[in-house]
C-alpha cells in the first residue's frame, strides 16, 4: 500500500480536519439486517479467547498506524466498504467504533437475557 504522502494525499500541515459522520449510514442500518461476506465471518468453532485476542491485535494494529494517518488527508483516502460503497478513511475510522459499539450492545443484551433466564 502506497504511503498517504506518495499517492498525494497527504494533509496540509496545520490544516483544520473537516466535520465527518457516518450517522447516515449508523441510522440505514438500524433498519437492515446485514450479513457479513462470507471471508469475514468467525468460524463457529473459534474460541472466544482467539477472538478477543484478534480484536487485541488489530486495535493495536490501526493505533500504530496513528502517526501516518495524522498526515494523510482522509477525504482523498477511500476503501470500498461491501454495504455502504466506497467510505473515506475519517468514515472508516467511525465506522469502525460505530461496528465495535454496535457488537457491544448486542453481547449487552444477550448477557442480560441469560441473566433473565437463571
Amino acid at each position: 500500500m502506497a504511503r498517504a504522502e506518495e499517492s498525494g494525499a497527504a494533509r496540509v500541515e496545520g490544516a483544520a480536519f473537516e466535520p465527518v459522520s457516518v450517522e447516515e449510514f449508523v441510522e440505514r442500518s438500524r433498519a437492515v439486517r446485514f450479513e457479513a461476506p462470507e471471508r469475514l465471518r468467525p468460524a463457529d468453532s473459534t474460541p472466544l479467547a482467539d477472538s478477543l485476542a484478534r480484536l487485541r491485535d488489530s486495535r493495536a494494529a490501526l493505533h500504530g498506524l496513528r502517526p501516518a494517518l495524522e498526515r494523510a488527508d482522509g477525504h482523498a483516502l477511500r476503501f470500498p466498504h461491501p454495504a455502504w460503497g466506497p467510505l473515506n478513511l475519517y468514515q472508516w475510522l467511525l465506522f469502525v467504533g460505530a461496528h465495535e459499539s454496535r457488537h457491544l450492545a448486542q453481547i449487552e443484551a444477550l448477557k442480560e437475557t441469560m441473566n433473565a433466564e437463571r
